[in-house]
């Protein structure tokens, strides 16, 4: 018999190189394969593996026809070997005779199934697909469509393949060595079952779900040939190939190399992947990212499960850990972890592997520092993992930590993500004694909890989140210093990020709302009690906080009905435990409460009147403020238009209430009093009909108090009557202003929308209704009177014919209103107007008076200010006189915020007194320039100030010592590089102030200044225009700090090839300044600097320029250079200072706005009053 030797190439098999050996003779013609191959097939039925041995030629033919022959005859040509390969396993199982006729069977057979697996997987790969059925083709389409790509029809190629896999696995689990002379298996034999293996893996659908048993028969194939015929060295190096080229392998040959080592012991084959990985070049894998990266996986993944395999071979590859190859730093790092973890953690380490123990976390340790962000990361994200599973030894836990707290400040936001996560797991999980408590405690409260804390404010979302899990995490573990970061939490309940804010109201939840209770009435009553003892002593900021907390409560219904039912009891005092303070507290959260469901407040307005306006209300004025303040809410009922507006009767009970709080306290030192009747007033004009008439009255009876108490002398009235009369009259000008200006005009606008409403469905009544026209513009017109007459102060009188006129032109009734607030509020013959002498004669006497009354005095002169832009401007002079020269701090703290209320209400009014204005940025009280600095940001960011000529003074913020203040500034001027091209056309004032000697900031501040805001200058095309009107100034500046200035301004910009062009076109204006170290030390930077940023055929652009540059310092200027330089000075010499030009971009004229009083209405609302004790 002639013996079949498997050939290198196919095309070996069709020439006889000798005698004894099995050749092709037979190739059949294409157009009778398919009958051969149907022949083929019944032998095969028939008489099992023999047929092979005369129709292996059939076979042969078609696989070198493969892409002509049509899909059935592909299909028998694979069940034929199929069923050689299954009978050569009967014969195997059996006896048998004849071993040299059994091996060219099983030889044959298995040739031609590796090639039709080879022609199959390579049609299933073009066409992606495992598991098809062909689409049937008519006619000559159906001969057209038999090409290479085609598979047959009704074809699960995923069962096919795994039909020849596990036969050929049956076959090798089989003792076949016999069938050789010296049961010896030729190597070609195994190399061909190996390549049938290493071919599947090729298909890039190989690692899916649906190929699990592929990869197991494959796994198992691999782990015999390993286990009994020498194929671990052949193996290992068509793994690393296949990881090389194919990274959809990975964890598919991961898998695989597992199992042959758990399973077929073959540790020796890890072995050869580990040391030709070891051997390979460090330069090769940092240049090769994608296999190196399949490698590195590779090892990470077997490692994982085979962690005591992978430590024994873990030196041979340690040396990569210190190369260049990120991908096998991070690799070999996490490999590290996993053998820490799974065979290092024992407390009965030998003396071997305690040292090996100790150096892995030198090596983890080491690498927190490392020089790249994503090997830290992983580094730390090793720590995380070991901290978890308290698997880190105390030996290296003071190290650990030091060294992931200093990596809180890297500046990749993912270290720090891993950084904060660590501290987290450690804070939770380490145990220490005494000693090491202390000096941890330490660490904690004084270096991480501040630092994460500011890491709050950080406008990466993962910062923000790991810090919160981190206070979270140190606040349960009882570090004081948490609680500090937990309440600035809440400030960030305002973020736009719904993940940030839901992350904050879960962590209060879990700080202060998890309980232990065993029932749900227990649950309940501590949730309240929780609530209650969070929000006492908090000031009015947090208040503001609590109340965004309180609302996503109520929102993702935490805060249930029966916890508001326990709060109601502790605010009426009917649960025995509860102090007066406590029921407060639980007014004020029932009130934040209500801010997303106002039927919480309307659904108790009885219980409010009863037990927050009654008898306790006469001695507690904080109470009786914080009850009104909840009957405030009830306005956002008022918010839908198409709703008819809350209002209590001029003649209801609360109005009788206020009146009674009003003048009870006026007259005594009250704590809380003036707080309270501003809330008073603010109720009556908010949620009151016809409010002026009792204001009105209310006003008069406390001026007959006044007087009644002084004699009618005005020498001797108090200073606390007179400090509350005035606050009074201040604030009813505010109310009185808004009531008309937006209540009364909303309230037109909502008639009018619910009569379009109704002219829908009634047209034809409407229409006659329509028909009246009211020509009366009078105050009356409006429901307003400057005389708090009732009969003509009620906003509800307005008559059908006005609305009907003012549907039709609301600024009709703007401008009525306009005329109402400029001539007939705070002038001419109203009540107010009454008082407005009075006002102003304290205001201008004010020598004469205490600072107490000197300021309510100037607080309310501004207020009776905002109502009438006639008003204004008679008294503007007078208010910036007491703005400018009054020494008390708290009065110009206060007067700055009301002068920036007046430029948004009154923006042409305030124009010329603008440099007043920024005059108080260099106020010597700290609470001046904060006012000033906010308030400048205001009216900027609205435009309402012009900042040419001014914004030096604001840029010098930037470098005040008080941290609040440059914060601000810098808020500014990011806010102002967003807006167009607003801060480049300030540039030039604000950077020739700046370098004033005189003036101007000192040469560090203007750097850090100057560093700042070119930080914001992001568009090319400006910044090319900014370099050449910075060179430009050379020629005009007088001493060298000018010049430094100019270059320092130059370096801070971003070069282009344009940008380079521009600085060598504008090199006579500064050729003769090269001649100075520091301009030509700068200009030499600025051009190294900029080939990093042009293409490389620039780059001998830049280096012709510089060999000029030095030229020119070295030798000095040529004359032409200098005749330019020259030209240059004389056309730009306009003054002694530089910068002194028009804006690069021409700014739209400004408009005075129609109506400012929604912008201002809010903050005028709030507005701040002295800091002196509150009457």
């Amino acid at each position: 018999m002639l013996e079949f030797i498997i050939p290198v190439k196919r095309d070996n098999l069709l020439v006889s190189k000798s005698t004894s050996h099995y050749c092709v003779c037979n190739r059949i013609p294409l157009n009778m394969i398919p009958s051969k191959i149907t022949e083929a097939l019944y032998a095969f039925k028939m008489d099992g593996a023999a047929a092979v041995l005369s129709h292996f030629d059939s076979i042969f033919s078609l696989l070198i026809n493969f892409s002509k022959c049509g899909t059935q005859c592909k299909d028998d040509a694979w069940q034929a070997v199929l069923y050689g390969i299954t009978d050569v396993k009967k014969m195997l199982l059996s006896d048998f005779d004849d071993s040299d006729s059994l091996r060219n069977m099983l030889k044959m057979n298995i040739y031609l199934l590796n090639q039709l697996l080879v022609m199959f997987e390579n049609s299933d790969t073009s066409t992606e697909n495992l598991s098809i059925k062909a689409p049937k083709k008519r006619g000559r389409a159906n001969k057209a469509a038999n090409n290479e790509n085609q598979v047959p029809e009704c074809w699960n190629w995923v069962n096919e393949r795994n039909i020849a896999l596990q036969a050929i696995n049956s076959l090798l689990e089989l003792n076949i060595a016999p069938l050789w002379k010296e049961s010896e298996i030729e190597p070609d034999f195994i190399e061909l079952i190996g390549k049938t293996c290493f071919k599947t893996l090729e298909n890039p659908l190989i690692s899916k779900v649906t190929s699990a048993s592929c990869r197991e028969y494959i796994g198992r194939i691999l782990g015999i040939l390993i286990q009994k015929h020498s194929f671990a060295l052949s193996c290992s190096l068509n793994v690393i190939q296949l990881l090389s080229n194919h990274e959809h392998l990975t964890s598919s040959l991961a898998e695989i190399s597992a199992n042959i080592v758990n399973t077929y012991n073959g540790r020796h084959y890890l072995s050869e992947i580990v040391c030709d990985i070891g051997k390979m070049d460090p330069k090769e894998l940092a240049r090769d990212t994608g296999g190196t990266k399949s490698i590195a996986t590779f090892l990470h993944e077997v490692t994982i499960k085979c962690p005591a395999a992978m430590l024994s071979l873990f030196s041979v590859i340690m040396d990569h850990l210190e190369e260049e190859s990120i991908a096998m730093r991070m690799s070999l790092l996490s490999m590290i972890g996993e053998m820490l973890l799974q065979e290092l953690s024992n407390e009965d380490l030998s003396e071997s592997l305690m040292l090996t123990r100790n150096e892995f976390f030198e090596d983890v340790l080491l690498h927190v520092h490392d020089v790249n962000a994503h090997v830290r990361n992983r580094d730390i994200g090793v720590l995380c993992s070991l901290a978890q599973k308290r698997a880190i030894p105390t030996e290296f836990q003071k190290a650990a930590i030091v060294r992931v707290v200093g990596a809180l400040q890297d500046v990749s936001s993912l270290v720090r993500k891993s950084a904060l996560q660590y501290v987290s797991i450690f804070i939770a999980t380490t145990t220490f004694n005494i000693k090491e408590q202390c000096a941890f405690t330490k660490i904690v409260n004084k270096v991480v909890l501040p630092y994460v804390t500011s890491l709050l404010s950080s406008q990466t979302v993962t910062d923000v989140m790991g810090s919160i899990e981190l206070l979270v995490t140190a606040s349960l573990a009882g570090f004081y210093e948490a609680t500090r970061g937990v309440h600035s939490m809440l400030y960030l309940l305002q973020n736009k990020n719904q993940n940030i804010r839901k992350a904050i109201v879960d962590a209060y939840i879990q700080l202060f709302f998890t309980t232990t209770e065993p029932s749900k009435t227990a649950i309940v009553i501590s949730t309240a009690q929780n609530l209650v003892s969070l929000l006492q002593g908090a000031d009015e900021s947090m208040m503001i906080c609590y109340e965004s907390l309180i609302s996503e409560l109520v929102l993702s219904e935490h805060l249930d009905d029966e916890v508001l039912s326990v709060l109601w009891e502790m605010f009426m005092m009917k649960r025995t435990d509860t102090t007066e303070a406590d029921s407060i507290v639980a007014l004020i959260v029932l009130t934040m409460a209500a801010s997303v469901n106002v039927n919480i407040i309307r659904s108790n307005i009885s219980v409010i009147l009863k037990f927050g306006l009654g008898e306790r209300a006469d001695k507690d004025f904080l109470l009786a403020k914080y009850s009104l303040q909840a009957l405030l809410k009830l306005q956002s009922i008022n918010e839908d238009k198409s709703c008819p507006r809350f209002r209590f009767q001029v003649n209801s009970e609360i109005v009788s209430i206020i009146e009674r709080l009003v003048l009870q306290g006026f007259s005594t030192p009250c704590a809380h009093w003036s707080a309270m009747a501003d809330a008073a007033f603010k109720l009556l004009y908010q949620l009151v009909e016809q409010p002026d008439v009792p204001a009105a009255e209310i006003l008069l009876k406390l001026y007959d108090m006044v007087l009644n108490e002084a004699g009618k002398t005005r020498e001797s009235i108090s200073t606390l009557a007179l400090c509350r009369l005035l606050s009074v009259l201040g604030e009813l000008a505010i109310r009185i202003f808004i009531h008309i200006d937006v209540n009364i005009l909303n309230e037109c606008k909502r008639r009018n929308l619910l009569k379009e409403d109704l002219k829908e469905k009634k047209l034809q009544e409407k229409n006659k209704r329509r028909n009246r026209r009211s020509k009366n513009t009078s105050l009356a017109s409006i429901g307003m009177n400057s005389t708090f007459d009732s009969t003509k102060f009620d906003d509800t009188s307005i008559s059908d014919t006005t609305m009907n006129s003012t549907s039709k032109n609301v600024d009709a009734l703007t401008d009525t209103i306009n005329g109402v607030l400029n001539n007939e509020i705070v002038t001419g013959e109203g009540l107010l107007a009454k008082f407005a002498p009075f006002v102003i004669n304290i205001v201008r006497k004010g020598d004469l008076f205490s600072e107490r009354i000197r300021g309510e005095a100037a607080i309310t002169l501004a207020k009776f200010m905002l109502v009438s832009s006639k008003f204004c401007e008679d008294n503007l002079l007078l208010l910036f006189k007491v703005f400018e020269k009054d020494e008390d701090e708290i009065i110009r703290s206060n007067l700055i915020i009301l002068i920036s209320d007046l430029a948004l209400r009154f923006p042409n009014l305030l124009v010329p007194w603008t440099p007043q204005l920024y005059s108080r940025l260099r106020d010597d009280s700290l609470q001046v320039r904060k006012n000033t600095i906010t308030s400048i940001m205001r009216l900027v960011l609205n435009e309402m100030v012009k900042v040419k000529g001014h914004i030096s003074e604001v840029a010098l913020c930037i470098v005040d010592n008080e941290s609040e203040i440059s914060q601000i500034a810098k808020l500014l001027f990011s806010e102002l590089s967003k807006k167009g091209n607003a801060l480049y056309n300030v540039l030039p004032d604000m950077i020739s102030r700046l370098s004033d000697s005189e003036t101007g900031a000192d040469e560090s501040s203007f750097q850090t200044i100057i560093s700042y805001i070119f930080s914001l200058l992001t568009k090319d095309k400006i910044n090319e225009t900014l370099v050449e009107k910075l060179c430009s100034r050379f020629a005009t500046s007088q001493h060298g700090r000018q010049c430094r200035d100019i270059v320092y301004c130059l370096s801070q910009l971003t070069y282009n090839e344009k940008s380079i062009s521009a600085l060598q076109i504008s090199l006579p204006s500064y050729a003769a300044k090269l001649s100075e170290q520091e301009v030509y030390d700068g200009i030499t930077n600025i051009l190294e600097s900029a080939k990093k940023n042009v293409k490389p055929e620039f780059k001998c652009v830049i280096e012709e320029f510089a060999e000029k540059i030095q030229r020119i310092h070295e030798t000095g200027a040529s004359e032409e250079e200098t005749v330019n330089a020259a030209i240059v000075s004389s056309q730009n010499t306009q003054g002694k200072t530089i910068f002194k030009e028009p804006q690069l971009v021409p700014e739209e004229p400004r408009e005075q706005p129609k109506r400012t009083s929604k912008r201002i209405s809010a903050r005028m609302a709030t507005t701040p009053v002295s800091k002196s004790p509150r009457l």
